[in-house]
């Protein structure tokens, strides 16, 4: 019998995964990928003496043979320090600007979800803003609520802020007070915060060396982050729930 791969066998013995299963898949598989790419680097950098040490010092030897070079290199062990410290900064500032990316595009798709299979919830989120006058005069509350909705969702799209998309997706899953489906998380909007602040230091002061004590803790934060995005939609609708193609923009 010839063999079928897993993914065309579930596809041919099992039903197709909800829409919120679906999500989750997308989320911990893209945050999977980041932390064994932070292993292999880890890995990769805690090795390095044994391919720089006898590299660095066939250079300096070179370098000490040269004409008037007049300049005593430094020794092949710190140099190998340093270039061990420079690589972890890497590793550390690429986790924390890939997993952010990742979460924050998690958070947003959570977000249109709800904007999807139910506008209704924007209500209050959209109760102050101002509508066109050639929506206004038709009267169709639908029309309206629907061209509003899209507008917000569009504009988070361009806002960085994780810790403003998940008080919105708070506001529209309405949890009770109390409520911690994951052990050991609770949502922080200023550890949320803090991780924002340190993503755009690192990507817009280009701080590419600056080392980060917290990168496994922020690492972990954010993942459970998306873990919890995905319990308030299993929290507020039923699983499967029937969200159109429309969200996954």
């Amino acid at each position: 019998m010839e063999e079928v791969g897993m993914n065309e066998a579930m596809k041919e013995t099992g039903p197709e995964p909800s829409p919120i299963a679906r999500l989750a898949m997308d989320f911990y598989g893209a945050a999977g990928f980041i932390g064994q790419a932070r292993m292999t680097l880890t890995h990769g950098i805690a090795n390095a003496p044994t391919t720089l040490h006898p590299l660095l010092g066939r250079v300096y030897e070179d370098l000490a043979t040269l004409p008037g070079f007049g300049i005593e290199p430094p020794s092949v062990e710190a140099a190998v320090e340093r270039y061990q410290g420079k690589g972890r900064a890497l590793a550390d500032c690429a986790v924390i600007v890939l997993a952010h990316s990742v979460v924050d595009a998690h958070l947003l798709k959570c977000i249109r979800a709800v904007a999807a299979v139910a506008p209704e919830e924007w209500d209050t989120e959209l109760a102050e803003r101002k509508v066109s006058y050639s929506l206004a005069v038709t009267g169709d509350a639908a029309a309206i609520r629907r061209e509003k909705v899209e507008a917000a969702v569009d504009a988070l799209d361009r806002d960085s802020s994780m810790p403003r998309k998940m008080a919105l997706l708070l506001a529209l899953c309405r949890p009770p007070s109390g409520w911690h489906p994951i052990e050991g998380y609770r949502w922080d909007p200023g550890r949320l915060a803090t991780i924002d602040e340190t993503r755009h230091r690192i990507v817009h002061n280009l701080a590419f060396q600056e080392s980060i004590e917290s990168v496994e803790e922020d690492f972990e934060y954010l993942v459970r982050t998306g873990g919890f995005a995905i319990s308030l939609l299993r929290h507020r609708y039923e699983d499967p729930l029937n969200i159109p193609p429309a969200w996954r923009k």
